[in-house]
């Protein structure tokens, strides 16, 4: 999926990975913070801004 839509799901509460991430990586929004697999708080402004080429405008996914 997009990256718009992936931050759309994201808002709703899906974890979200991306092609590039390893198999057990992803992020999810709990109480508007942006957290990582292990529960690390990111910088949410820090990780979208490292995440601008267009490798990275589509091939997200819901982690399942």
């Amino acid at each position: 999926m997009k990256i718009e839509t992936a931050k759309k799901w994201l808002n709703e509460g899906k974890l979200i990975s991306h092609r590039f991430f390893n198999d057990s990586e992803y992020i999810k929004r709990v109480n508007r913070v942006l957290l990582d697999e292990s529960g690390n708080k990111l910088d949410e402004d820090f990780f979208w801004e490292n995440r601008q080429g267009k490798q990275w405008k589509n091939c997200w996914f819901i982690y399942n």
